[in-house]
C-alpha cells in the first residue's frame, strides 16, 4: 500500500474501507500485528496476514498444497 494514500496520510481505516469497494480480499503485509488488526476491522471484505510480526501463515498454503499432490514427498527425498 505504499503507493496508496497511506503514504499520504490517509488512515489506514479509510483505505481499508476505500479498497473494500474494489476488491474481493486484502492480502497485507505490516511489521505491525496492531496494523494488521485494524485494516481487518475497518474492512468489509476479507483480510489476509501476507506477513507481520506476528508471523507468516500464508507460508503454508504453498507447502501444504504441494504436499498434498505428493510434490513436496518426493521432493524430500
Amino acid at each position: 500500500m505504499q503507493d496508496s494514500q497511506i503514504s499520504r496520510g490517509e488512515s489506514l481505516a479509510d483505505t481499508a474501507a476505500v479498497a473494500s469497494r474494489y476488491v474481493d480480499a486484502i492480502m497485507y503485509r505490516t511489521f505491525g500485528d496492531d496494523r494488521l488488526r485494524e485494516l481487518a476491522r475497518a474492512a468489509t471484505v476479507p483480510v489476509i496476514n501476507g506477513l507481520s510480526d506476528g508471523g507468516h501463515p500464508v507460508q503454508l498454503w504453498p507447502i501444504s498444497s504441494r504436499w498434498k499432490s505428493g510434490s513436496a514427498r518426493s521432493a524430500a527425498r
